[in-house]
């Protein structure tokens, strides 16, 4: 029987390096030793991974194999979780924050009566009980969310919590196979699309200028595009409010739910520094924030500030560099 159980997605037949984070998030949230931890991963050929996360970590692992869970399948995923869950009486059940981990956490949540606390960031002891920190309002509050059952079904933001550390004790944990074809499932994925090429090179770039819908017209983009073309290997991004309102593909996309970046320049235009952002752009060498609020989160996380309308300032910006270096 496990207490705790842990969720992490292969996407054909390889994990992100930021799952094993949630190793760490339950070893954190039972700091009196209760790490009763089992983790699920579903995929179409996952059992020689699973041999290696229990012999590094030395934690109990099921290998959940189905051909239908080659690319991701939230909903099969759910339904035989729910069933585990079920078995072991567990009373957590921590997956990544991400739209696929959110569903997840839902179906799970309403199957088997728990409660369900999206993007946690961080979490806190306090008489006796256990309380998860997560923000809303686009970063701008952060709430503090006690459940009010005893199971819970939780989201984790990438990044908030660390790599964990490999085990010392030289025994592994025990790993199971488990079939999955006894469950249906509501639809079978034939595969991924892959992003543009024009935006592959986010991940490459020296300089990323990103706008956030603090740039208020989508007609403002053309300065955006006209400050990166200041800088040779540069690239734009966008924030998911962005993307959403389909100013910019979501390729452009950066954040928990997008692209993980490391620039050596990152300016931020008209962005407000939600948390899933900020997640995105951690790596960055240099961050400069332009926002004419001047209590938005992201001067909070920007080596420069500057509180100015974008609509004012970067055209005086652009004319300086054109004088300047084309005079």
């Amino acid at each position: 029987m496990h207490e705790h159980i842990i969720i992490m997605e292969p996407v054909e037949g390889r994990l992100q390096p930021s799952a094993y984070e949630l190793i760490s998030f339950v070893q954190r949230l039972f700091p009196e030793g209760d790490r009763d931890i089992l983790l699920a991963l579903p995929g179409a050929d996952t059992y020689d991974l699973a041999l290696d996360i229990s012999e590094a970590f030395a934690i109990d692992v099921v290998a959940i194999e189905d051909p239908r869970l080659l690319y991701p399948n939230p909903d099969l995923v759910a339904r035989i979780v729910s069933d585990i869950v079920a078995k072991n009486n567990a009373k957590t059940v921590c997956l990544h924050h991400s739209p696929r981990g959110c569903q997840i956490a839902a179906q799970i949540s309403e199957a088997v009566g728990a409660s369900c606390i999206s993007g946690v960031e961080s979490i806190a002891h306090q008489d006796g009980k256990v309380r998860f920190t997560r923000s809303i309002l686009n970063g701008q509050v952060m709430t503090r969310v006690v459940p009010l059952r005893d199971r819970v079904a939780l989201t984790v933001m990438p990044g908030a919590f660390p790599q964990p550390a490999r085990a010392d004790d030289t025994s592994p944990g025990r790993v199971e196979k488990r079939d999955g074809a006894y469950r249906n499932a509501l639809f079978f994925p034939k595969g991924l699309v892959k992003s543009e090429k024009d935006t592959a090179s986010l991940a490459e770039a020296d300089v990323i200028i990103s706008a956030g819908r603090g740039i208020e017209k989508e007609e403002t983009l053309s300065l955006i595009r006209a400050v990166a073309g200041m800088f040779q290997n540069a690239a734009i991004g966008a924030t998911r409010s962005l993307c959403d309102m389909r100013w910019l593909p979501y390729a452009h996309q950066i954040g928990s739910t997008g692209k993980t970046v490391s620039p050596k320049l990152y300016m931020a235009c008209g962005i407000s520094g939600a948390h899933q952002h900020i997640m995105g752009i951690r790596d960055a060498q240099l961050i400069v924030a332009v926002n004419k609020n001047p209590n938005a989160a992201i001067f909070c996380h920007a080596h420069y500030g500057i509180v100015e309308d974008l609509n004012a300032f970067l055209p005086l910006f652009l004319e300086k560099y054109k004088k300047k270096y084309h005079s």
